[in-house]
């Protein structure tokens, strides 16, 4: 696998590399089609204003946690800290979480990004609790306030799959909140856990 990906990266470096090499020999100019190549992953590999949205989250938060395990009892309440950057030249922003979650020590181990082939985010999240790599997508609206994915993950209490939606809603440039939701078998949403972010000064 890593020899196919070694071979593969020569193959696009070349790709870049060689017809720069050529012109400036005094070569005839690249074929239509290699250059056509170019362009396109120059236009999906370059960050967007989508991109800039996500980058709006980098700094440190602290984090008030909810999580309910029964919907007709209060919820378990927490504490943790997001320590998000952004990576590979603002096109993904990582986020590290380290808190406790039902009593125990919690680190979490995140990725988000938006795929501009798609046209739509993504998010990759990884934790303590589990040994599954936990996927979503989805969009936000116009204003760039409120994004909602949706994914297909692990449930260890039914050992079956689970439709889940996460909803983030941007207060302000200090403030945001994610909420996350299992979707059942008839379609209604019920609320498992509430994130409140507030950016550390």
């Amino acid at each position: 696998m890593r020899t196919s990906l070694v071979v593969a990266a020569l193959v696009v470096t070349s790709a870049l590399v060689l017809p720069v090499a050529a012109q400036q020999e005094g070569a005839p100019p690249a074929d239509p089609q290699m250059q056509a190549m170019m362009q396109a992953m120059e236009k999906y590999g370059t960050p967007g204003p989508e991109h800039q949205l996500l980058l709006e989250g980098v700094g440190t938060w602290d984090v008030a946690s909810k999580m309910w395990m029964d919907p007709a009892a209060p919820p378990m309440e927490s504490k943790g800290v997001s320590t998000q950057r952004a990576i590979l030249g603002g096109r993904y922003v990582q986020y590290d979480f380290e808190g406790d979650m039902m009593g125990m020590p919690f680190s979490g181990f995140g990725v988000s990004g938006y795929d501009r082939f798609n046209q739509k985010y993504v998010s990759l999240w990884l934790d303590t609790m589990g040994t599954g790599f936990y996927l979503t997508e989805g969009t936000c609206d116009a204003a760039g306030k409120v994004c909602t994915e949706t994914g297909v993950w692990d449930d260890c209490m039914t050992g079956k799959k689970a439709k889940v939606k996460n909803v983030f809603n941007h207060i302000d440039k200090d403030h945001f909140t994610m909420e996350m939701f299992m979707v059942q078998p008839d379609g209604s949403e019920l609320k498992t856990m509430e994130l409140a972010y507030t950016r550390r000064k």
